[in-house]
């Protein structure tokens, strides 16, 4: 809608409910070139780190209203949408440049989505709680 005061100076105002956008990704996201400036934690098997690295990553995606592409509730309307396809392997490429190879060869067999790599990646670590815990005492006991 267009300020009828504003019409006659040229200028449009819009003053139309803007929720709906606020439901889109911020575009601003796809210039991100570098994820480890955003991610400086990188995902290892080695290190106790699944909770820091999984909170950056989670504001990250926040920020630049992603959520639904690791949560599983945004989903492709069609095969051929271009544009979800995209963001989706932009985001599996951030996931991949912040975490290590180990973990990556762990992950990424048939996961064909950001939301499925992000759930491997979950279950990893939380599937292996208690036996990294055991092994990570048993560590910390020998010389």
């Amino acid at each position: 809608m267009v300020d009828a005061n504003s019409a006659s100076s040229g200028k449009v105002i819009s003053t139309s409910d803007n929720s709906s956008s606020n439901n889109s990704p911020h575009l601003a996201f796809t210039t991100i070139s570098n994820i480890k400036l955003h991610i400086p934690v990188q995902l290892s098997l080695s290190e106790p780190n699944y909770k820091k690295w999984s909170r950056l990553f989670r504001l990250l995606i926040l920020r630049f209203n992603l959520k639904g592409y690791i949560d599983g509730t945004t989903i492709a309307s069609s095969a051929d949408n271009a544009e979800w396809y995209q963001f989706d392997a932009l985001i599996q490429g951030w996931i991949l440049s912040a975490i290590t190879d180990e973990v990556s060869d762990l992950v990424l067999a048939n996961n064909l989505s950001a939301h499925a790599l992000w759930m491997a990646i979950y279950n990893l670590f939380h599937d292996n709680k208690h036996a990294r815990a055991m092994q990570l005492s048993t560590d910390s006991v020998q010389p």
